[in-house]
C-alpha cells in the first residue's frame, strides 16, 4: 500500500471568514488514503471543532509583523521541533499572513504552496520580510481567482508559471432550503416582506457601510406600501471593533433603523440566507468570496460591485454587475429586482445552476489534489 503524503496546512485562525473556512472544505474532501492532513491553527475560533472531525490539529500563535517578531524568534525551536516530529510531504500556507512557515519549510527542503485569498487590503500591510518569503520560498501560488494571479503578477516576483488558479469552491446543498419561517418571525420579517441582504465580516472593504447608503436610498424611493427589509449576516472581527461601532451608530440614528438587523457572526448562515430575497455584495475589494457562492448555491439573484473576482463567479446570468461604488446603480437595480419577482427566480435558478456546475468542491477537489502533487514533485526538483 502506497504511503499517505503527510500536509501541514497552516491557517491563521479558526474564524467564520473565508479563508478558514475554505481550507476546512479542502481538508474535509480530501482523498485520506492519500493524503493525511494536519492542521496548524495560529488562533482558536468556531471552526476548531469542525477541523478536528478531519485532522490533527496543533496549535502554534501566529505573531504579527513589528515588536511582535520578537516573539517569533522566540517560537522558531517550537516551528523547528514540529516539523522535525512531522516530517510533512508538503507545508501548504492557506493565506499569505501566515507565510513565515515558509522559512521554516525551506530550512527543512520541504516544498510549499501558498494559497492567496488577498488583494492590496492585506498585501499593503505584510512586511519586506514577509514579501521576500512569499517571493523566494513558494514553489507554487494557488490564487482564489483570475484578479488574484493578475494582482499576484504585478506585485510579486513569481513566475508566472507557478501560480495556478483555483476558484474557491464550496459544498452543494441537495436542495433549497425554503424559507425559515421561525426565524422569519423572530425577525418581525412580515409576510410579503422582499428581504435584501449581504453577508460577510462587517468591514470597511466588505462596504458595510455602502450597504447601508444603499438601503436608505430605497426606502426613501420605494412606496410606503413595499414592505423591504436589510440585513447583514455576520459579525465583525475585534480589529474592525470600531467600524462596526460607527455602523452600528449610523443605524440608529437613520430612518431605517427599524428595518435593519444585524445578525452578529452565525454558524447557520444558510437558515438566515433563506430569509433573503435578493442577495448584495457591496465590497470594495474581493477576491473571490465565499459569500455569493452560497447565496447561488440558495438560488438567490445577486446584486454585486465588479470587484475583483466577483464577476468571475456571477458570469452574465446570475445576476448584475455594478460599476464598483455606485451606489445609485446599485440602488436603481435593487429596485428592479424589488418590482419584478419573475426576474428574481429566474436569475435565481440560473446562479443554482452556475455554482453548482464550476464551484462545487467534490467536483474541483482532484484539481486541488492535482496542484499538490505538482507543487510536491516541483520542489523537489529544486
Amino acid at each position: 500500500m502506497e504511503t499517505r503524503k503527510k500536509i501541514l496546512f497552516i491557517s491563521h485562525d479558526c474564524s467564520l471568514t473565508g479563508a478558514p473556512r475554505e481550507l476546512l472544505l479542502i481538508v474535509k474532501h480530501l482523498d485520506k488514503t492519500k493524503y493525511e492532513p494536519v492542521v496548524v491553527v495560529g488562533n482558536d475560533g468556531p471552526l476548531r471543532k469542525y477541523f478536528e472531525e478531519h485532522a490533527e490539529v496543533i496549535d502554534q500563535k501566529l505573531f504579527c509583523r513589528g515588536i511582535k517578531y520578537i516573539r517569533e524568534i522566540g517560537a522558531a525551536f517550537k516551528r523547528f521541533s514540529l516539523i522535525k516530529r512531522l516530517k510533512p510531504d508538503l507545508v501548504y500556507c492557506n493565506t499569505i499572513m501566515t507565510s513565515k512557515w515558509l522559512l521554516y519549510a525551506k530550512l527543512f527542503d520541504i516544498p510549499t504552496i501558498v494559497h492567496v485569498h488577498e488583494l492590496s487590503y492585506v498585501f499593503d500591510s505584510l512586511s519586506s520580510f514577509d514579501r521576500y518569503l512569499i517571493h523566494n520560498y513558494t514553489d507554487l501560488a494557488i490564487s482564489a481567482s483570475t484578479a488574484v494571479r493578475k494582482y499576484l503578477l504585478t506585485v510579486s516576483a513569481l513566475n508566472p508559471a507557478s501560480i495556478v488558479v483555483f476558484h474557491e469552491s464550496i459544498e452543494i446543498p441537495g436542495t433549497v432550503l425554503p424559507r425559515n419561517s421561525s426565524l422569519s418571525a423572530l425577525l418581525r420579517f412580515e409576510e410579503g416582506t422582499v428581504v435584501v441582504g449581504m453577508m460577510g465580516r462587517i468591514a470597511r472593504m466588505k462596504g458595510s457601510d455602502l450597504f447601508l447608503d444603499v438601503a436608505k436610498k430605497i426606502k426613501e424611493s420605494l412606496s410606503q406600501s413595499i414592505k423591504v427589509k436589510f440585513i447583514i449576516i455576520g459579525g465583525t472581527p475585534h480589529v474592525e471593533g470600531r467600524f462596526n461601532e460607527w455602523l452600528e451608530d449610523e443605524i440608529a440614528e437613520s430612518d431605517i433603523k427599524d428595518d435593519f438587523t444585524i445578525t452578529g457572526s452565525k454558524e447557520n448562515v444558510d437558515q438566515y440566507l433563506s430569509l433573503v430575497d435578493i442577495f448584495v455584495l457591496p465590497s470594495r475589494e474581493d477576491l473571490f468570496p465565499l459569500a455569493i457562492l452560497e447565496a447561488m448555491a440558495a438560488s438567490k439573484p445577486i446584486v454585486a460591485f465588479a470587484v475583483g473576482g466577483v464577476p468571475e463567479a456571477i458570469g452574465s446570468q446570475a445576476g448584475f454587475l455594478i460599476e464598483p461604488e455606485n451606489v445609485d446603480a446599485m440602488k436603481e437595480t435593487i429596485i428592479k429586482l424589488i418590482n419584478d419577482p419573475d426576474l428574481r427566480n429566474k436569475m435565481g435558478a440560473e446562479a443554482r445552476k452556475r455554482v453548482d456546475l464550476d464551484f462545487n468542491i467534490e467536483r474541483n477537489i482532484p484539481r486541488i489534489e492535482r496542484i499538490i502533487e505538482l507543487a510536491i514533485q516541483s520542489g523537489r526538483v529544486k
